[in-house]
Formats: C-alpha cells, sequence, structure tokens
C-alpha cells in the first residue's frame, strides 16, 4: 500500500476558514481537484493527504498564499486562486 502524505495547516481563525474554503467549499475543491489531493478540517486544523509529496506541497502553499489574501483584507476568488495555483504548480510563486 503506497504511503500518504500529509501536512497540517492551522488557520488563525474561523472567518478564516469561512474565506478559505468558499461557498459550498468550492475553494477547496479546486485545490483537491488541480492537485489529487484531501483537505480536511477538523479540530481547527486543515490536513492535506496525497500521494505525491510534490502535490501536498503544493496544495499547502496554494493555502498559505490565500490565507496571506485573506489576511491583507483581499478576497479570494476562483480567478486568483486558479493564478495562484498555476504560478506554484511551475515554481513562479514568489512573482
Amino acid at each position: 500500500m503506497p504511503q500518504m502524505n500529509t501536512r497540517t495547516i492551522t488557520p488563525d481563525s474561523m472567518e478564516d476558514y469561512m474565506s478559505l474554503f468558499g461557498m459550498n467549499d468550492m475553494f477547496m475543491g479546486m485545490i483537491e481537484d488541480t492537485f489529487s489531493v484531501s483537505v480536511n478540517l477538523r479540530n481547527n486544523e486543515l490536513t492535506v493527504t496525497g500521494l505525491v509529496p510534490d502535490s501536498v506541497d503544493h496544495a499547502c502553499k496554494t493555502i498559505d498564499h490565500a490565507l496571506q489574501l485573506i489576511h491583507r483584507h483581499d478576497t479570494v476568488d476562483r480567478i486568483k486562486l486558479r493564478y495562484m495555483m498555476d504560478m506554484i504548480r511551475e515554481g513562479r510563486e514568489d512573482e
């Protein structure tokens, strides 16, 4: 059986969770589909799990970047999220 890779992220507040997940969990679904990972919320922690370590890392970086937007009082939307995921997948997240 393949080894699952798991990382945990702890957002600061419930408002962060709500902004991060989007309506009907749309944003988490986009991240899960793009990187082939599973994102679960339990005990105020997000757990990102997947078979490929790079995919888990990319998903976590996307979540971290989205949280940075939220903390700057910016909104996360599908276009920004898709752009973040593309940049992270290409190794250009610092641009």
